[in-house]
């Protein structure tokens, strides 16, 4: 009697978890509409024909027009502040979000700066401007249930890790 009880009690456990999974995805898309990234992107490229950029992948997310200002804001970056002439872009897929890796050539992100450049009102050297923009991709990419991070890239250059959650 006690093993029934112990099995119905952690089925019950992992149904609860369920709903609260299933109630924070609805919570978090609400007003989201499915963006194939692959046609996002193809806008920028065809906006930008003076840089090298390159997409490996596609998919589809969970976020809405704004998205494309995100990406934008990424790419203005990496040719006014880094001075890049090359961007790479890879989406790869994990479990049930999606990763996009978005690198450049340029200057790159001093590693003392790396956890500032998301705060509001943060710029840095000649070329920094108010220091809103990263701050207001962080707040998108946070509105659609995700996460971006600076990355180290030891070579050369920027390089941001973006989360987003995948298009059912």
């Amino acid at each position: 009697m006690i093993e029934e009880i112990d099995s119905r009690v952690d089925k019950s456990l992992r149904t609860i978890s369920n709903y609260k999974e299933y109630e924070n995805f609805i919570d978090t898309n609400t007003g989201l509409a499915i963006i194939d990234l692959g046609t996002s992107l193809s806008y920028l490229i065809k906006d930008h024909l003076n840089i090298n950029i390159t997409v490996k992948g596609n998919c589809k997310v969970y976020a809405d027009g704004t998205l494309s200002s995100v990406f934008n804001n990424l790419l203005s970056n990496s040719i006014n502040h880094g001075k890049a002439d090359e961007v790479h872009i890879a989406i790869s897929s994990l479990e049930n979000r999606r990763e996009i890796i978005f690198t450049d050539n340029g200057t790159g992100i001093p590693k003392e700066i790396q956890t500032k450049v998301f705060d509001e009102g943060f710029y840095y050297g000649e070329s920094g401007h108010i220091g809103i923009g990263l701050f207001l991709v962080k707040k998108t990419i946070e509105r659609y249930g995700g996460t971006i991070e600076v990355l180290d890239n030891e070579a050369k250059g920027a390089t941001f890790k973006i989360i987003l959650n995948k298009a059912l």
